[in-house]
This record gives structure tokens, C-alpha cells and sequence, in this order.
């Protein structure tokens, strides 16, 4: 019966974590957005909840679906070199990311000489 009373308390306590706004941890101060494109920003949040994203006097809103996930795109504008804090919220919850800077994203791989 303890073993059972333990189980059931750390489901309760990891479904409430769960309905909590989040981003993934690559959403973080100092990175850089794609300029004069829409930013895709993607988290989790309760079920049906609203979200909104404010970025550099624009912002967009979505709903999380069912499983509290959620995406929307937000547009960053032309590059500059000026940094500008990126503001997700819903309900009393708010995440913020400080100083993201708009630019040229490069991804590169391959070989060591590269």
C-alpha cells in the first residue's frame, strides 16, 4: 500500500509538471533568429491553453492542443545588431528570453576541414 501511495504521488506531481509552459532548451538568452522570416517557437503547456509569443512589437497567438503542445511562427524582421528579449506567455505563466539577436543562421557540418 505504501508503494502504491508513492506511485500515485509522483504521477500527480509529474502531470502537474507537465501543465506547466515550457520551451525547449535550445530556446535560450542570446541566440540568433533568421532575419525578414517567421520564427518557428514551439513548447508545451496545459491542454488548451492560450499562448502568446511577443517579439520585437509583434506577437502570435495559438492554442495548445490536447496534449498541451503548441507551435507558432512569429516574424523577426531585417537583421540588426541589437538585441531584443523574446516574451512567451500563457495565463500567469511567462517565459522570457533575453537579448536574441536577428541575422544570418548558418548551419554547417561535414568533414573537419570544412
Amino acid at each position: 500500500m505504501k508503494y502504491l501511495a508513492i506511485l500515485l504521488l509522483s504521477l500527480i506531481a509529474h502531470a502537474s509538471a507537465l501543465a506547466e509552459l515550457s520551451l525547449p532548451h535550445f530556446f535560450s538568452d542570446h541566440m540568433v533568429l533568421q532575419r525578414e522570416r517567421d520564427a518557428a517557437i514551439w513548447g508545451s503547456a496545459e491542454a488548451g491553453a492560450e499562448i502568446t509569443v511577443a517579439f520585437k512589437g509583434h506577437s502570435a497567438s495559438t492554442k495548445a492542443d490536447a496534449l498541451g503542445k503548441w507551435r507558432v511562427g512569429i516574424p523577426t524582421g531585417e537583421a540588426d545588431s541589437a538585441g531584443a528579449n523574446l516574451t512567451v506567455t500563457s495565463g500567469n505563466d511567462k517565459v522570457e528570453i533575453a537579448d536574441v539577436l536577428v541575422g544570418e543562421v548558418w548551419f554547417a557540418s561535414g568533414q573537419s576541414n570544412m
